[in-house]
């Protein structure tokens, strides 16, 4: 680094070739620009960065599910960004830093300590079938909390919420899924909710049966 004061370069405060000039304290002052830059980035943070990638883009697919499945958050976060702190310790990143998921580990909702619901799935032909057993009101689990089930495909990344029985009716919510969805990477799941939405059960991962 110089400092200098010259009529023909003036107050310049560009840069030409490896030398930058700018002014400072009422002195002109010309560096020269290091021609060796290291990545800050330590492998650490590549891991990090390519779990909030992978992640800020299946959010996107869930914008639906996770404004009711984290509901209740702090005021600081967004319903996705709430999606996105749940996930972070499912997804994994090998050595390439190429990021995956543990989809039988997603979670769709907060847990917020209710009592998960009794859920099953059952896919026949485009249509897929959420069965539920009635639950009787036990500690913080009422009749009338919602119980919802969600279906995702990893190639489209779409996912879709369903709204199920009550808690303490049983039966079936069946739904007519796209054709283009590919059935062998389909998953489903399935959440509870109060009645006024600010309390939810931990995801529940269903498996799906094919006829």
């Amino acid at each position: 680094m110089a400092i200098f004061n010259s009529v023909l370069i003036g107050g310049a405060r560009n840069s030409v070739d490896n030398v930058t000039m700018y002014e400072s304290g009422g002195q002109r002052i010309v560096r020269r620009k290091p021609t060796n830059v290291k990545n800050p980035r330590t492998e650490k943070q590549q891991r990090q960065r390519a779990k909030m990638k992978f992640l800020a883009g299946l959010s996107v697919g869930f914008l639906e599910v996770a404004a009711v499945g984290f509901a209740r958050r702090d005021s600081r976060l967004s319903a996705t960004n709430a999606f996105v702190r749940a996930n972070m310790a499912n997804v994994s990143v090998d050595d390439d830093f190429v990021a995956s998921m543990d989809y039988a580990a997603l979670a769709c909702s907060a847990d917020n300590k209710l009592k998960r619901p009794a859920v099953t799935a059952n896919l026949s032909g485009t249509s897929c079938s959420f069965s539920q057993s009635a639950q009787e009101a036990w500690g913080t689990a009422k009749t009338d909390d919602n119980v919802y089930g969600v279906l995702f495909e990893e190639v489209t990344g779409e996912a879709v919420l369903v709204t199920l029985k009550p808690r303490g009716e049983g039966g079936s919510t069946s739904i007519e899924i796209p054709s283009e969805w590919d059935t062998e990477k389909t998953h489903a799941y399935a959440f509870a909710s109060s009645a006024n939405g600010q309390r939810t059960s931990a995801t529940v991962s269903v498996a799906i049966s094919k006829e």
